[in-house]
C-alpha cells in the first residue's frame, strides 16, 4: 500500500456543471491510501503526470510498474536420421547394378574385381531411395496436415480457417454487435440528458468540456443513461490542459464512478471514486502506445461484470479487475492543471455486451 503526501495536492475545488465544492478539510484530506489491483504491461515515464482526487488538487502517481515475464519456449526435437547397416548390402558375388537417371541394362554382371565398386554404387542408391521416401512420406504429412488449409481447400482446411474467423470476430473490437447508444454529440436531441452548461456545452458540433486552471476538473454525464456490461467509446481531441476522459458506470449525485483519463503524453489512469468527499482510488496507470499525439483518439472501456478492459483506438492497454460499481452513467471528464482546460467529445457509442 502507497501512501501520497497531502502536500502533493493542490487545494482546488471540483467544477461539476454550475456546482463547485469546497475544499476538504484537514481532517479528512490526510493521507492517500493507493493500492493498484493490477501490473500495467508498460513502463510508466520517471516524470509522471497528476491525476485529480475527488475534491483536492493533483497527486503524483507512483514510478514504474514491472514488466509481465516472457514466457519462454522448448522448440521441438527433430528427426534423427538412422544409419544402414552393412547387412543390408548383399554379399553374393556377382550384384545386378541399375543406376538412376540411364537406362537400365539387365543381366549386367560386376566383376569381382569391381565389386567394392559396385556396393558403393548400391549403397548410394539405398541412401538415394531412402531420402527420396522420406521426403514423400514428409511431405504427404505436411500436405494433409496443414492446419491454413491453402495446400488443400476442399478437404477441411477451409472450413477451419472459417472456424477460426468467427472466434475472431467474436474477441475483436468492439466485442459486440448490439449498438445500443450512437450519439454524435452535435446536440441535445438524442436524448441522453448531457448536462448542458458553461462547463458541459454543444457548440461548434461537439461536446465542450472545460476546466479553470489550478487543480479543477469537470465532469459531463449523461444524466438519462444507466449501462453495465458495454463497450464504451467516444472521440476526443484535447485542446488544452492537463488530461480529458471518460466516466462509466456513474452515479454523480452520490460522485460515484470510474474515470479512464489520458493526458497529453499518452499517459494513462483508471481512477475510482466512490462517494462524495473520498479520494480517488488509483486502480491502473501506464504508457498508451497506440496514442497519437496531437490529433484525435478514440478513447473506450468495455466493461463486463468485474472485469475492466481500457482501450485506445481500438487497442487494449490493460485489464482491471474490479467489483465496486457495477452499473450507472456513461459521461466525459477533463482536468486543468497548470492551465486551463478544454476537450472536444464527438460520436459516443455503446455496445451491450
Amino acid at each position: 500500500m502507497n501512501n501520497v503526501p497531502d502536500s502533493q495536492f493542490p487545494r482546488g475545488p471540483r467544477m461539476q456543471g454550475h456546482r463547485a465544492f469546497s475544499p476538504l478539510s484537514q481532517r479528512s484530506r490526510g493521507s492517500i491510501s493507493m493500492q493498484p489491483i493490477y501490473e500495467a504491461p508498460c513502463q510508466v515515464p520517471p516524470s509522471s503526470w497528476p491525476v485529480p482526487p475527488s475534491g483536492v488538487g493533483p497527486r503524483q502517481l507512483p514510478g514504474a510498474m514491472p514488466q509481465s515475464q516472457v514466457p519462454s519456449f522448448v522448440s521441438r526435437p527433430g528427426i534423427i536420421p538412422r544409419s544402414i547397416p552393412m547387412s543390408a548390402i548383399p554379399s553374393s558375388q556377382y550384384i545386378p547394378v541399375s543406376i538412376p537417371g540411364t537406362q537400365a541394362r539387365s543381366g549386367v554382371i560386376v566383376k569381382p574385381r569391381e565389386q567394392q565398386e559396385g556396393r558403393r554404387a548400391l549403397l548410394l542408391l539405398i541412401v538415394l531411395v531412402l531420402v527420396l521416401l522420406s521426403a514423400i512420406i514428409g511431405g504427404s504429412f505436411l500436405l494433409f496436415s496443414d492446419p491454413i488449409g491453402g495446400m488443400l481447400p476442399g478437404l477441411g482446411g477451409r472450413k477451419q480457417m472459417d472456424v477460426s474467423a468467427t472466434v475472431v470476430s467474436l474477441e475483436t473490437y468492439p466485442f459486440s454487435t448490439s449498438l445500443k447508444l450512437n450519439d454524435p454529440l452535435q446536440d441535445a436531441s438524442q436524448g441522453n440528458g448531457w448536462v448542458s452548461n458553461e462547463h458541459c456545452r454543444f457548440e461548434q458540433g461537439a461536446y465542450l468540456v472545460s476546466a479553470a486552471a489550478g487543480g479543477f476538473y469537470t465532469t459531463c454525464p449523461a444524466t438519462a443513461t444507466n449501462f453495465s456490461n458495454c463497450t464504451y467509446e467516444v472521440t476526443f481531441s484535447l485542446v488544452k490542459g492537463e488530461a480529458a476522459g471518460l466516466t462509466f458506470r456513474g452515479d454523480e449525485t452520490g460522485e460515484r464512478y470510474y474515470t479512464f483519463l489520458l493526458n497529453r503524453e499518452g499517459n494513462f489512469a483508471l481512477l475510482l471514486y466512490n462517494g462524495v468527499g473520498q479520494s480517488a482510488q488509483i486502480l491502473a496507470i501506464g504508457k498508451a502506445s497506440p496514442f497519437r499525439m496531437g490529433s484525435e483518439n478514440r478513447l473506450a472501456v468495455a466493461m463486463l461484470r468485474n472485469e475492466i478492459k481500457l482501450l485506445v483506438n481500438e487497442q487494449p492497454v490493460t485489464v482491471v479487475t474490479d467489483q465496486t460499481l457495477q452499473s450507472g452513467q456513461i459521461g466525459l471528464i477533463v482536468y486543468g492543471k497548470d492551465e486551463e482546460a478544454l476537450a472536444s467529445f464527438k460520436h459516443a457509442r455503446v455496445w451491450l455486451l
